[in-house]
């Protein structure tokens, strides 16, 4: 008898990856140990894959969650594959993600811009007050 398993919460942070500074690609492998409880699979091998291209394995820690620490070179838009091959427990399983990988110039713009929007809604908050109490 095997058990199911599950890759859940498989994500990339920070999101979106900036091109050249380290990303952290996170999940969690688990077990269906009875109908409908799912358990972390602890020390089990979790194989990590970029665009289809092999990039190395983590094992999970006790939780069943795992990290595996990478730089992505140039951006655009990459498909993440987690893999666990299975055990004579439990049978494999795996799950994909897709990231976006921008610029530092264009992570640089979006900080502009996010501040942006937020001064103008304190300014437009303070000004809508101030036409309210006056």
């Amino acid at each position: 008898m095997t058990f199911p398993t599950r890759i859940i919460d498989l994500k990339v942070t920070p999101t979106p990856a900036i091109a050249g500074e380290p990303a952290t690609i996170s999940g969690v492998l688990q077990h269906e140990v009875f109908p409908g409880i799912w358990l972390g699979l602890a020390n089990a091998p979790v194989d990590i894959y970029i665009n289809g291209q092999f990039i190395g394995t983590v094992t999970t820690n006790g939780d069943g969650s795992f990290e595996l620490i990478h730089t992505f070179a140039s951006p655009g838009t990459y498909t993440i594959k987690a893999y666990y091959p299975g055990s004579q427990w439990d049978n494999p399983t795996s799950a994909e993600t897709t990231v976006t990988v921008i610029t530092q110039q264009q992570a640089q713009f979006n900080q502009f811009i996010i501040g942006l929007v937020i001064a103008i809604v304190i300014a437009l908050g303070g000004a809508l007050i101030y036409e309210l109490v006056r």
